[in-house]
């Protein structure tokens, strides 16, 4: 899960665009929504006084992903047979035609940065 605090609603409308732009492409991890939650905080301003004020978390879920690619290549060994190298590109080269569909997304200030 991601977690966008109140005041980085732009980060997280650009991050939910891309997401949603994404979430039938296959070979990357998988959106399964968005929730948010309202709060209600009591901050002190500068004469000591208490002021409430309304607080929206915004929440991106994704699929628990055990471990990272870097993970993955720190702990495994390197694929040394024919069928082992061509099994690591062919599951390398979805990762990146997942990846590619980033670069045609249009978010909500025009541009993708993640």
């Amino acid at each position: 899960m991601k977690t966008y605090q109140d005041g980085k609603i732009a980060e997280y409308n650009d991050e939910k665009c891309a997401f949603d732009g994404m979430k039938n492409t296959k070979g990357i991890i998988r959106y399964l929504g968005t929730y948010g939650h309202k709060e209600r905080v009591l901050f002190t301003n500068s004469n000591n006084e208490g002021i409430h004020k309304t607080v929206i978390t915004r929440h991106i879920l994704l699929e628990y992903g055990e471990y990272s690619l870097a993970q993955i290549f720190m702990y495994t060994l390197p694929p040394v047979f024919a069928l082992e190298i061509k099994g690591f590109w062919t599951s390398l080269i979805k990762i990146v035609d997942a990846l590619k569909g980033i670069h045609k997304l249009k978010t909500e200030n025009g541009e993708w940065t993640g």
